[in-house]
């Protein structure tokens, strides 16, 4: 059962504080008490709510890189992928993307043959010790062009020779994903909490001796009392910084936005289309930048768009035009489909950093994460920052920032992250869904319940009802007990933490008022709400749906 220990968190002192709980922060804390420091972490909204919420819900192999011709993160991104679905076997599986192929130039069969030779040479132990509840990711494969366009009917067809099918992995809920971090850390012993913001960094010579902070759901102001320091706030990384001094800058993001609309493919796959905008780090030039789509739940996400964004991360907002204009470039990649307004279901979007060089180019977004040590630049010897970039390099990066923090602890506690589970990977499939029949699940409710718990799905129900089994809306699975289970065990404080960091009801767009109104009573009912309380959650919650068709 996961609380704010805002008691123990003014009364201890810590080895790590870790401010910011997105993926990179929560996935460090997970790491950090795993090696048996003492741990801290705070997170001024919810977790996973900002930059870890905008994502594709792909981990990535590393396939891309080979046009770059950067082998060592190609490498590296397979590694991180098997560790991935090895940490969650039941969250992460494999998925197949399409790219069309044309001409015989580096667009064509030929080209994409060799790119997979490569590729399944360098990743050649990729299923090795994968637990059997991940499953296995495929070798690529050329398809014929009548096979392609079964698949991708709307694709342009002229010059069109068939297509190269390659497989990587997908979360299907990326949140539970980055929560499952923090309920690890939580369980062997650090004190996380959320809606708790570092107001100021108290600095006694070279050291932060103290961070100020202040409870966002009360006002009441305390302090937190550490040997090191990890700021893991992401796009707000450069504002904590200001604290100590240092100068913001011209400090410039990229703001990228994912749209969910209708499917535009017969089988769930994802897709590669070509943007008009071309990579300036690419050494294999392919003509465009491609636009992925991933086929979920039924429906499509398309990403990623990369625009230049100055100003207060506080302040960024997706804006209707800019998704409408979206939607219409990805519907001149597919003449076929006819992709128009009416089919926009959900649109979110965050922040990521940018390299310089690429500012005026249509790739601005930095390509690796970073580990800044302030020893030097703000002769503070016990702050790190972390900058991650993607979900696949979380573990990685976790590692390399913990082990950063144990060299300055004068510690040798060793990463143990790349060799643990998330989820019991011995529990098997066929045990699990027989344990959940057991308890009333239908068969639908049951495969929900696998690919969002994993193991642990059977506790998330056990002692419920059939009417707490009843989905809650019709277009998801999600059902009433899942509702109270986490309002009572995960840190819940809004409707919004439900809606869109626990369960799956609120991320594939606006639910409706009638469905938000009856998740709101439920979890009222387990807060005690009062109905103004009540009313007010729920236009916090529609406030963030920039289309409800």
């Amino acid at each position: 059962m996961m609380r704010r220990p805002l008691d123990r968190l003014a009364e201890e002192s810590y080895d790590l504080l870790i401010i910011g709980g997105g993926v990179n922060g929560l996935a460090s804390a997970w790491d950090a008490a795993l090696r048996g420091l003492k741990v801290a972490l705070i997170e001024k909204g919810d977790y996973g709510a900002a930059t870890s919420a905008a994502s594709l819900k792909i981990i990535h192999g590393g396939l891309r890189y080979l046009q770059h011709l950067d082998f060592g993160r190609m490498r590296e991104g397979i590694s991180e992928r098997h560790a991935m679905m090895c940490l969650f076997p039941y969250l992460i599986e494999p998925f197949p993307f399409l790219v069309p192929t044309y001409g015989f130039s580096m667009k064509g069969k030929a080209a994409m043959r060799a790119a997979f030779m490569v590729n399944d040479f360098m990743s050649r132990n990729r299923n090795r010790d994968l637990p059997a509840a991940a499953g296995e990711i495929p070798g690529g494969k050329i398809l014929s062009k009548s096979e392609t366009l079964g698949l991708a009917p709307s694709i342009e067809t002229q010059g069109l020779t068939g297509g190269a099918m390659f497989y990587d992995a997908r979360m299907h809920n990326s949140e539970r994903v980055t929560l499952a971090f923090a309920l690890a850390a939580d369980e062997l012993g650090a004190d996380l909490a959320n809606y708790v913001c570092a107001k100021r960094l108290v600095v006694k010579g070279e050291q932060v001796v103290a961070v100020e902070a202040e409870d966002q759901l009360t006002g009441a102001s305390f302090s937190i009392r550490a040997k090191q320091v990890l700021n893991a706030c992401g796009p707000w990384n450069p504002l904590l910084l200001e604290m100590l001094g240092a100068k913001r800058g011209d400090f410039t993001y990229s703001a990228g936005v994912q749209v969910i609309t209708r499917a535009v493919t017969t089988q769930p796959i994802g897709l590669a289309v070509t943007s008009q905008h071309e990579d300036p780090d690419s050494k294999l030039k392919r003509g465009g930048r491609h636009y992925f789509t991933t086929a979920w739940r039924g429906n499509t996400i398309w990403g990623t768009t990369d625009r230049v964004y100055q100003g207060d991360p506080d302040q960024f907002r997706i804006t209707r035009e800019e998704v409408i204009r979206f939607v219409e470039e990805c519907d001149s990649a597919l003449p076929g489909e006819s992709l128009g307004e009416s089919d926009i279901l959900h649109a979110y979007g965050g922040l990521r950093p940018v390299e310089g060089r690429n500012l005026h180019t249509g790739s601005q977004v930095s390509r690796r994460y970073t580990i800044f040590d302030h020893g030097e630049d703000l002769k503070v010897n016990n702050l790190l920052s972390i900058q991650g970039i993607k979900y696949t390099a979380c573990r990685l990066m976790a590692e390399k920032a913990v082990d950063a923090v144990v060299a300055k602890l004068g510690g040798d506690q060793v990463c143990r992250t790349n060799s643990a589970s998330l989820s019991d990977p011995l529990v098997e499939r066929d045990d699990l869904e027989k344990r959940l029949r057991q308890l009333g699940s239908s068969d639908a409710l049951c495969l929900h319940l696998i690919r969002t718990w994993g193991a642990n799905a059977p506790e998330v129900i056990a002692g419920a009802n059939s009417d707490d089994l009843t989905p809650l809306f019709p277009t998801s699975a999600v059902c009433s007990a899942e509702v109270r289970y986490v309002v009572r065990n995960e840190s819940v404080h809004h409707l919004s933490d439900v809606l869109f960091g626990r369960t799956e009801l609120g991320t594939m767009g606006y639910p409706g008022a009638v469905q938000l109104d009856a998740v709101a009573q439920l979890v009222g009912d387990e807060l005690n709400w009062d109905e103004a309380r009540k009313r007010q959650e729920v236009e916090a919650v529609q406030a963030r749906y920039v289309f409800k068709n």
